[in-house]
């Protein structure tokens, strides 16, 4: 079928039927979780993000976790506005108990994680919710946008377009471990009754890689899963953050090493460890990887961020002694090392006589890819 255009006698052609997708049921509920923590400065380019959602049947929970600036103001002001919003505010917990307290009250049949100083594309939650459905999957994950300054590039990993199942999902996890793809919840779709019905939480007390337990813990139950080649979800890394300001060298591998029992187990039961355990073992000390923004302004892997959606983060301050830590650590990190891998105490002392400490110090990841495999 062709029209003319009203400029000329030019015509233009047409669909003859323009195709639709299927509107998505109107009893599906997604909760979507945003816990909060002196993020005054971003806070409402977080909510505006989620408010646009081309999928409105959303219930927003809002857990303010004692912060001291203006928050939780604005959480309230955005739930005036929204009944679909609703606001907990707590003494500062930390962000596994703001995320638990969200899960123990959430109603929908599925769950999405929001960070509050990142946002989300408009359609995001269509597109997880659109593929959990067509493909009866407990698990869906996205690619993402990483941002940097007023740029951003795109963070993507699983190609497979076809529903997964653990194993092999599991295998694409191997190849990189650390990597930020896999181990947080932002860029995700859970189904809500598999968390129940397993009692799954966030392990309060960890101030950082409690999302990959987490998802750890979620795959060992989930049986379908499918991967989403589409951005969804922008992700600003932000250097002033506490989880940068905590993070050192010993509790770093103090909390991989915790981890790296149930990243084992996970493969010990589908039967994949044997044949694959230095892979396995070696995301003890794997580089996380977030992506990455490159700074010159032509490269084809990264776009300009509209000025709108820029804004300057607050800067924090702090500083620890790298070398002592080090030196009054070292001793420790490799005893914990030990412990993990099954060694008794009397082994540990036994190894501490025999080994060169000079060598030790110049090699600690060399010593730890030895006892791991």
């Amino acid at each position: 079928m062709k029209k003319k255009n009203k400029g000329g006698n030019k015509s233009i052609s047409l669909p003859e039927s323009i195709p639709h997708k299927e509107e998505l049921s109107k009893d599906i509920l997604v909760s979507i979780i945003i816990p909060i923590y002196n993020a005054a400065a971003y806070l409402k380019r977080c909510l505006d993000s989620v408010l646009r959602q081309t999928f409105q049947n959303l219930e927003i929970i809002l857990v303010n976790d004692g912060s001291q600036d203006e928050s939780l103001e604005i959480c309230k002001e955005y739930a005036h506005k929204d009944l679909r919003i609703y606001v907990l505010s707590i003494k500062n917990s930390g962000v596994s108990v703001s995320r638990n307290l969200a899960l123990d009250i959430a109603r929908g049949k599925y769950i999405r994680f929001v960070d509050s100083d990142d946002w989300i594309t408009c359609d995001s939650t269509e597109i997880l919710v659109r593929k959990a459905e067509e493909t009866d999957s407990d698990f869906v994950i996205a690619d993402f946008y990483r941002v940097g300054g007023k740029r951003y590039s795109i963070k993507t990993h699983v190609k497979e377009e076809n529903v997964m199942n653990r194993k092999d999902f599991a295998f694409h996890m191997m190849q990189e471990p650390a990597d930020f793809y896999y181990g947080v919840l932002w860029n995700k779709l859970y189904r809500r009754d598999l968390i129940q019905k397993n009692h799954l939480r966030c392990q309060e007390g960890l101030n950082w890689c409690e999302d990959f337990l987490f998802n750890l813990s979620y795959i060992r139950q989930a049986e379908r899963f499918c991967a989403v080649q589409a951005p969804i979800y922008y992700y600003v890394k932000n250097k002033g953050s506490l989880v940068a300001m905590e993070v050192t060298f010993r509790n770093t591998l103090k909390v991989r090493s915790m981890l790296l029992r149930d990243y084992r187990k996970l493969y010990q039961e589908l039967g994949l460890y044997e044949e694959n355990k230095a892979k396995i073992n070696a995301f003890l000390i794997a580089v996380a990887r977030d992506g990455h923004v490159s700074k010159n302004p032509i490269s084809r892997n990264n776009k300009k961020l509209d000025k709108t959606m820029i804004i300057k983060a607050p800067t924090y301050h702090y500083s620890f002694n790298r070398k002592k830590e080090k030196k009054a650590g070292m001793k420790g990190i490799v005893q914990e090392l030990y412990q993990v891998y099954g060694y008794t105490k009397e082994q540990i002392e036994e190894r501490e006589k025999g080994r060169n400490r000079k060598w030790e110090k110049k090699n600690i990841k060399l010593l730890v890819i030895v006892h791991v495999i």
